[in-house]
């Protein structure tokens, strides 16, 4: 009799223990795609900021060569006492090649750091996905998987007793 009451307390037990468990799962799982985000993201930073240095490393590398190559034309024209448009001509050119450089290196950069927005956003999909991978429990389950437990129990136990009804006595 005793028997059907201890076995549905262990599967209610058992119940709550997983359920327990599968919420502390869930937990752990979602804090350590947490830490992982945040990781990448610091990952995805420091690559943008590589990428700003190295631009601008490219525009300085760009200005100086744009002032060599218009000191050596100044010298050139010096030299060779020529003046008037054609040395101005010259220098715009230069001038030119220099703003189409430094437009190129930007759009460039512009289209970087656009991928590691991008990227970004994959980051924060991949993490989200990994957070839904691993539900918590879901708490009415629960409650009908032990309500189902106790209305077992109870039949099976109806089920033993004795049955005292009249039409099994017989006097006579």
């Amino acid at each position: 009799m005793f028997g059907f009451l201890l076995a549905a307390g262990l599967k209610i037990g058992s119940s709550l223990l997983s359920g327990a468990a599968q919420d502390r799962a869930a937990k752990a799982n979602a804090a350590a795609a947490k830490v992982d985000e945040a990781s990448e993201f610091n990952t995805l930073a420091l690559r943008g900021r590589q990428e700003q240095q190295q631009a601008a490393g490219l525009d300085q590398i760009a200005d100086r060569k744009i002032q060599l190559d218009q000191g050596l034309a100044d010298l050139a024209s010096s030299e060779n006492n020529v003046s008037g448009n054609s040395v101005g001509a010259l220098a715009n050119e230069l001038q030119a090649q220099n703003g189409m450089y430094h437009d190129s290196v930007a759009e460039n950069l512009s289209n970087q750091l656009q991928q590691i927005g991008i990227e970004r956003q994959g980051v924060v999909s991949r993490t989200q996905a990994r957070i839904n991978g691993v539900q918590p429990p879901n708490p009415f389950a629960t409650g009908l998987n032990i309500a189902g437990t106790a209305l077992g129990a109870y039949t099976q136990y109806q089920g033993q007793q004795p049955s005292y009804g009249g039409s099994d006595l017989r006097i006579g």
